[in-house]
């Protein structure tokens, strides 16, 4: 019994420390996934990728997220490897621009570690996306749950191309509509 209370009391001390201010949520890359979907026009093509990630660190101190999230663009992929080649080397220049970067700044998110185990928040904030040298707002929402030791949900956010391209791809006559969502399934560690 003894042994019991003992370990009734440690959960609860954890579960204490961790809503603590000045937490970190650990976003490994293996452990995430980013997505993105756009639509060729005049077709209605539907064109999807993924990849793995991001990866980073963001400090959360009540409820303000600061840090950056890291997304390697050599990963994506969208299943076709003539479009990935030419998503990759054209448009996106990785060789010269490798990375995109998702970036919170004294960001007011309203997530709280304090709130109860496995309740559902739901979020919408603004941070800076960061693709080909060229940083811009967005607006991103949220739908992120705290489990014990980790944060796991969704976000997602919309971006124009064309504010990060020098011209929106396009190939047999077929362009990319200038909307492109990115979705990323986040499962983060607290530390």
């Amino acid at each position: 019994m003894k042994n019991l209370l003992f370990s009734v009391l440690i959960l609860i001390l954890t579960s204490i420390s961790l809503a603590e201010p000045g937490a970190v949520l650990d976003f490994a890359k293996a452990n995430n996934k980013t997505m993105f979907k756009a639509t060729g026009r005049p077709a209605m093509i539907k064109i999807n990728g993924e990849d793995q990630g991001p990866s980073g660190q963001i400090k959360l101190n009540d409820g303000e997220l600061n840090g950056t999230l890291t997304l390697n663009l050599d990963g994506l992929t969208t299943k076709i490897d003539l479009r990935d080649e030419h998503m990759k080397n054209k448009y996106l220049e990785i060789a010269k621009y490798p990375d995109a970067q998702i970036i919170f700044k004294k960001t007011k998110s309203g997530f709280k570690l304090t709130d109860a185990e496995n309740k559902s928040q739901n979020l919408v904030m603004t941070a800076e996306f960061q693709l080909r040298g060229k940083t811009l707002p967005i607006q991103l929402t949220a739908d992120l749950t705290k489990k014990l030791n980790s944060v796991t949900g969704q976000a997602r956010f919309t971006i124009k191309a064309s504010d990060y391209l020098d011209t929106l791809p396009s190939y047999a006559g077929i362009k990319v509509a200038d909307e492109v969502e990115v979705i990323v399934d986040v499962n983060c560690a607290i530390k």
